[in-house]
């Protein structure tokens, strides 16, 4: 099973997919702030300035933003250990090591089931149709209604899918 933000080789998001998926959500009351401040990263802001405008971003990673998405992002701060951060994002791996990476995904006949949130303003859903598109039992499953996370936007679908994958 992948998560909502890994594809075949690296992130691998569809920017004209967001653009379009954050078009959507244009009539909510955050959206401007939240559209500026997505573009900020790209202007090279650091620091207090990078941690405000992802706070700004957060209504994008969610599928609706309410006070339980918001409390979730305020209590969502812990980082993975710098190795593995730096590991997932540092960007995609050479060419020689994305082919080889791919002959050996390709080789792999194992169940596989790849998730994206429909709404979701920050991967998309590219990573995990190109996720599953590399096994032959490779699954997809778009969760409407849901953003970057899905098992807090859509509990109860997302559990559904789970035990139902691995029951069969």
């Amino acid at each position: 099973m992948t998560g909502p933000s890994t594809g075949r080789i690296g992130r691998e998001v569809d920017a004209a997919e967001v653009a379009a998926l954050r078009a959507g959500r244009s009539d909510e009351p955050w959206y401007g702030s939240a559209a500026e401040a997505a573009e900020l990263p790209a202007t090279g802001v650091s620091g207090a300035e990078a941690e405000e405008a992802q706070r700004r971003v957060a209504p994008f990673l969610y599928g609706r933003w309410t006070d339980e998405t918001r409390a979730h992002h305020e209590a969502d701060r812990v980082r993975p250990p710098s190795w593995l951060y730096e590991a997932f994002y540092r960007g995609n791996p050479a060419e020689h090591e994305a082919a080889q990476r791919l002959r050996f995904l390709r080789s792999l006949s194992v169940p596989v089931l790849a998730l994206a949130g429909a709404e979701d303003c920050v991967a998309g859903t590219r990573p995990a149709v190109l996720t599953s598109s590399l096994y032959r039992d490779g699954r997809l499953e778009t969760i409407p209604r849901a953003g970057h996370h899905p098992w807090l936007d859509e509990p109860e679908y997302f559990r559904d899918l789970i035990e139902s994958f691995l029951r069969d």
